[in-house]
């Protein structure tokens, strides 16, 4: 098995319905073994947040995910600024 799951049963006390850490262990063939860092929080997680530039590449995967390949960035930028910008003006991708 080249693969292995651990979980655990133990809740984060702060954060309900997730374990108190993720972790990556690796076991080389020598049979040292490399753990990665405890992560606490994924990325995007208010206290993990994401560059403006990660948040766009995750905005435009999801719609290419979504079959949608066009105005990534028009459709970013506008909802960047959708508090201070008029309905008529965000529906509009001209």
């Amino acid at each position: 098995e080249r693969v292995a799951i651990d979980a655990t049963a133990e809740y984060a006390p702060d954060n309900s319905g997730a374990a108190p850490f993720d972790q990556v262990t690796v076991t080389l063939g020598s049979g040292v073994r490399l753990r990665g860092p405890e992560v606490r929080r994924a990325m995007g997680h208010a206290e993990r947040p994401l560059s403006a530039s990660e948040l766009f590449e995750k905005f435009q995967g999801c719609l290419e995910a979504g079959g949608v390949r066009d105005h990534a960035a028009v459709l970013f930028d506008r909802l960047m600024t959708i508090e201070g910008t008029p309905a008529r003006e965000l529906t509009c991708l001209d």
